[in-house]
């Protein structure tokens, strides 16, 4: 398109010139998240392997991890004894309690019946 205004004579590009444009910044988006994504992970694994405090967590969460415990334990008191343990999972599956697992409707199905209990392929179906 070309117009004449105050000033001279201009050509404006049609929606062509922009699409190789658009394919230009849109991979220069990808490379940016990329690099910043790279940065982050950099900078967490310094921050963490710095610090004597932060690489020692680091270490027993992995080796938490490796020996099948999914959860932290906690610092704020001392440990359940099994007895305790039972009972607080009996109480999380109590579908009556104030403290059940999943107040939802079919949360409240799916965290009662369990793969293991059912099988995978009746608990898919």
């Amino acid at each position: 398109l070309d117009v004449t205004a105050f000033g001279g004579h201009y050509h404006i590009p049609g929606p062509d010139s922009l699409i190789t444009e658009a394919h230009w910044l849109d991979g220069l988006f990808s490379e940016v998240t990329v690099i910043a994504c790279i940065i982050a992970v950099i900078v967490w694994v310094v921050v963490t392997f710095i610090d004597s405090i932060q690489r020692r967590r680091f270490f027993e969460g992995v080796q938490r991890a490796c020996n099948g415990e999914v959860e932290e334990p906690d610092d704020d008191g001392p440990m359940p004894t099994p007895e305790e343990r039972a009972e607080e999972k009996r109480k999380l599956l109590d579908v009556d309690a104030e403290t059940f697992i999943a107040p939802g409707n079919i949360y409240r199905l799916l965290a009662v019946l369990l793969p293991e209990d059912l099988g995978v392929t009746r608990w898919l179906a």
